[in-house]
């Protein structure tokens, strides 16, 4: 993740206002390298990607501390991965989602379902809350689901988990859309949740 990577042209707003900023879609003009998942990776001219600007309340620490925990989430396949980071400009750069889920189901496929339950495990696995359950935060990239917006996120304290904290929310918000989650409110209501962690892990 590079620090101070400077973003010249915004094109269009990807989707509404969020809770803290908006997110807009960027083209690189020229080639450049970044470090991601701490490895070096070329950017290429043309690429695709997303810029969430945040509102000038949010502090520099929260920016950084919102990329770093999207980082660590990337790096076990749970988020878009972030390039780059700049504080006084108050934005991340990160890779471009293609759509949201709900805009492109009626119905949550149960592959979607159970690949959602296998991420609240991997969270869990590495103590981060992400503690924002929204359905709107179910994006997705080559056809397969990624959680986004980690501002709200936190270190997973003893006793909590993303199971029975942002899973249990993230019913409630499809629910009130009129979707239907059937495996994803079975999991939460679940005492062993290893079979439906397992079966949404064999879909990635």
């Amino acid at each position: 993740m590079s620090e101070g990577l400077i973003v010249k042209e915004f094109g269009e707003q990807l989707g509404q206002d969020g809770k803290e900023g908006r997110v807009f879609e960027t083209r690189v003009k020229k080639r450049f390298r970044a470090t991601v998942l701490n490895h070096p990776v070329d950017v290429k001219r043309g690429t695709r990607l997303a810029v969430k600007i945040f509102r000038s309340s949010k502090s520099s620490n929260r920016i950084l501390r919102e990329a770093n925990f999207q980082q660590c989430a990337a790096a076990i396949g749970v988020a878009p991965f972030v390039v780059g980071v700049h504080t006084q400009e108050k934005y991340i750069v990160m890779q471009r989602c293609d759509a949201r889920l709900v805009d492109v189901y009626e119905q949550v496929p149960d592959a979607f379902q159970y690949i959602i339950c296998a991420y609240m495990a991997r969270l869990d696995a590495q103590k981060i809350l992400h503690n924002d359950g929204n359905c709107l935060n179910v994006m997705l990239i080559d056809d397969t689901p990624v959680l986004i917006d980690y501002g709200f996120s936190k270190k997973l304290k003893r006793g909590r988990t993303n199971m029975r904290i942002t899973l249990w929310a993230m019913v409630r918000s499809f629910e009130h859309r009129g979707m239907r989650v059937p495996i994803m409110k079975a999991c939460v209501e679940a005492s062993d949740v290893s079979e439906y962690v397992s079966t949404g892990e064999s879909y990635l």
